[in-house]
């Protein structure tokens, strides 16, 4: 320390002063960084409190990670990263599914609009490409077709001269001086950074000072994630043809679909899971942030003040109570349920639900009002497939006498899951 003062009693002082300029900007970037951890020690609270899932406050993150990084990854310009994917994504889905219909059959060693197409036949846990709305490509996209990325891979979309196709709100920071022309792998690609890279990674650190883990444990054991994990963007086609109820008519169960129905008449278009990840991310496709959560409702045991709460089938199930672009939903995936023996951190099961706002009229009828659109994206932050599947050494977990000297690779406990992903429910057999 005496050294150091004599030299900085040799500096002149503008010098001393450039010193301490720089200090100060240290100084304020590490109260910045802890500010953060605190912002995802507080989910990792939430997320055991809650039994599974929490709601982390993205646009906050992303101003004050954008305000203090001196990377060109993470700019400004990333406070509009989810509205401009979303915007690029709906043009996308539309020149698919418009070029696709003007196909007699569906080549999957071809691809359309430079878009790969996905075989349903295929190991759906390396999916990428994409897939339309069928049962043919596992119960839980029934109602769904997406854009599927897998372990580090993208692929663009040509949208050269495609104009933008905008349902609903404008979507904010989408001008021509902000999103001149849509870039789809590129916005895919910024999004992707996002979710993984700020949002994911500052929840599996907190939640590794949770557990009193060594620091970059899942990165060390488990990853690098980035290039193993696997992510979508999905958007609802709900085929009132097909049998599900008609907007503005009264919410009566006419879907003959049992997979897309309860015993109670809500429409499941979403069946109950868990997820097949460490940690999932999710946002969905509205500006800002808004209340409930489009239907997607959790299964759990907890009464919370900010849940909206419906029992259905003697269970309790609670739609999240808020959503959009400024709203990062995390839920708990049945890997770090697998990792934590089922303790402090459960998967939660979770599904979507009709979300059309129900109202009655003077006779009492449940009314329906019109279904708008839902796209959400969603990230399963997974371990790399040869990750050994072993218990977490914390000394919070109670791992008992006995531990597992031959744990299985990620790879074989995920191929059970795939398996399970692409089977189709079990119809009820007629009485003889």
């Amino acid at each position: 320390q005496q050294r150091d003062l004599k030299v900085l009693a040799k500096m002149s002082s503008e010098q001393r002063s450039g010193i301490m300029e720089s200090l100060l900007a240290k100084r304020n970037y590490r109260n910045d960084v802890d500010s953060l951890d605190g912002i995802f020690d507080q989910s990792v609270k939430e997320l055991e409190l809650n039994g599974g899932f929490s709601l982390l406050p993205l646009q906050q993150i992303i101003s004050s990670v954008s305000a203090h990084s001196h990377s060109k990854t993470i700019s400004h310009d990333m406070e509009c990263a989810v509205a401009r994917a979303f915007s690029s994504a709906r043009s996308a889905f539309h020149l698919v599914r418009e070029t696709l219909s003007e196909k007699s059959h569906t080549n999957y060693s071809k691809s359309t609009c430079g878009v790969p197409l996905i075989d349903p036949d295929t190991d759906s846990g390396s999916w990428t490409g994409y897939h339309n709305a069928s049962e043919i490509n596992g119960r839980y996209n029934q109602f769904r077709e997406g854009f599927v990325f897998s372990n580090g891979q993208l692929f663009d979309v040509n949208l050269e001269g495609h104009n933008e196709v905008r349902e609903g709100n404008e979507l904010e920071c989408i001008t021509e001086k902000s999103h001149p022309g849509i870039n789809f792998e590129e916005d895919m690609e910024e999004l992707f950074h996002l979710m993984h890279n700020v949002v994911a990674d500052g929840v599996l650190k907190a939640i590794e000072r949770r557990l009193s883990l060594p620091p970059l444990y899942f990165h060390d054991q488990l990853g690098p994630t980035k290039s193993s994990s696997q992510w979508h963007m999905k958007r609802y086609i709900i085929d009132t043809g097909r049998g599900n109820v008609e907007q503005n008519a009264q919410c009566e169960p006419k879907n003959d679909n049992p997979e897309s129905q309860s015993g109670n008449g809500v429409d499941i278009f979403l069946p109950v899971h868990t997820d097949p990840s460490l940690i999932s991310v999710v946002i969905l496709d509205r500006p800002g942030v808004n209340s409930n959560a489009m239907g997607l409702e959790v299964f759990s045991s907890n009464k919370s003040e900010k849940i909206q709460e419906n029992v259905f089938d003697n269970c309790t199930w609670q739609e999240l109570p808020n959503h959009g672009h400024g709203v990062a939903i995390i839920f708990v995936g049945s890997v770090l349920s697998y990792l934590t023996k089922g303790q402090i951190f459960p998967a939660v099961k979770h599904r979507v639900v009709d979300w059309r706002i129900k109202t009655k009229d003077d006779d009492g009828c449940c009314i329906c009002g019109s279904r708008e659109e839902r796209m959400a994206v969603t990230l399963f932050v997974r371990p790399h497939g040869n990750a050994l599947m072993k218990t977490l050494p914390s000394p919070d977990l109670n791992t008992g006498k006995k531990m597992s000297n031959n744990p299985p690779t990620f790879s074989a406990w995920n191929s059970r899951v795939a398996t399970n992903y692409m089977k189709k429910k079990q119809r009820q057999k007629d009485s003889m």
